[in-house]
C-alpha cells in the first residue's frame, strides 16, 4: 500500500520537478507554502540529510521534490518485517520539517539552514538504510514503530546530492 501522501502527486509529475538547493546552498523555490496552503502539510518543507554516509548536512528545500521523496515511501507488510537485515547497512539520518510556514524563515540563506536543529521537537526524524544487493532501501521513522520501503525514485533524488 502506497504512503497516503501519493494523493499529492497530482501537483506535478516527478519527471517535471525543478532542481533545488544544492548541498549547503539555497536557490529560489518555485513553490512556497503561501502558494499552496491546502497542500503544505502533505510534504515536509525541508528535509535535512545528515549523519552516516552524508559528508555534511544536506538540505532538500524544493517542496515538490520533497513530495516525491515522501511519496516514494511505502509501508512494509507486517509479515515481511522479520526478514529485514539492517545490521551493517549504510545509512543516513533524516530530519523532516513539516508545517511549511514555520520553516520558511530558514530558507533565506545557507546560514539560516545551518541553524536548524536536527533534534527539534517539532521535526520528524528517521533513519534511511540505503539499498544493497538484493535488498530495498528501508526507512524507520522515530516513534512510528514501523518499517517502510523506499523506492528507487527517492534514492535517485538523494544520489544527486551525494548520498549513495
Amino acid at each position: 500500500m502506497k504512503h497516503l501522501m501519493l494523493i499529492a502527486m497530482a501537483v506535478g509529475s516527478a519527471s517535471a520537478l525543478p532542481k533545488f538547493a544544492s548541498v549547503g546552498s539555497v536557490a529560489s523555490n518555485p513553490v512556497t507554502a503561501t502558494e499552496l496552503p491546502s497542500l503544505q502539510r502533505i510534504a515536509p518543507r525541508i528535509i535535512m540529510v545528515h549523519g552516516g554516509l552524508a559528508p555534511k548536512r544536506i538540505y532538500l528545500t524544493d517542496w515538490k521534490e520533497n513530495l516525491s521523496v515522501v511519496s516514494a515511501i511505502s509501508v512494509i507488510p507486517a509479515g515481511a518485517v522479520g526478514s529485514l537485515q539492517l545490521a551493517g547497512r549504510q545509512f543516513v539520518d533524516l530530519t523532516l520539517y513539516w508545517e511549511a510556514p514555520r520553516w520558511e524563515r530558514f530558507l533565506k540563506s545557507p546560514e539560516s539552514l545551518a541553524q536548524l536543529d536536527p533534534n527539534a521537537e517539532e521535526a520528524g526524524r528517521g533513519r534511511l538504510y540505503l539499498p544493497r544487493a538484493g535488498e530495498q532501501a528501508i526507512v524507520i521513522y522515530q516513534n512510528a514503530n514501523s518499517y517502510r520501503t523506499v523506492s528507487a525514485e527517492a534514492i535517485d533524488i538523494l544520489a544527486k546530492y551525494g548520498v549513495r
